[in-house]
């Protein structure tokens, strides 16, 4: 009978550490961002309500703000496993 031992196990590969994930928390501000610029999106479509204008105005800043948070922490995020 063979013993298997945690060494006899098939090596780990893959990076150390934990990938980003979405249940990191750091990127949840871009990602409500972006679910706000959505929902708006929607409302604007539905056409329910007046000032179409305004909502544009917020669905642009919102896919803005959005994005860029996401972008800024993907490249603090590589800069710091680099």
């Amino acid at each position: 009978m063979t013993d298997t031992t945690v060494s006899e196990a098939a090596p780990l590969t893959g990076e150390a550490g934990t990938p980003p994930t979405l249940l990191d928390g750091v990127n949840w501000p871009g990602f409500a961002l972006l679910l706000a610029g959505v929902l708006t999106l929607a409302w604007t479509l539905a056409g329910s309500g007046g000032w179409p204008v305004m909502r544009s105005a917020v669905i642009a800043a919102a896919f803005s703000a959005g994005f860029a948070w996401i972008t800024v922490e993907h490249i603090r995020f590589r800069g710091r496993r680099s």
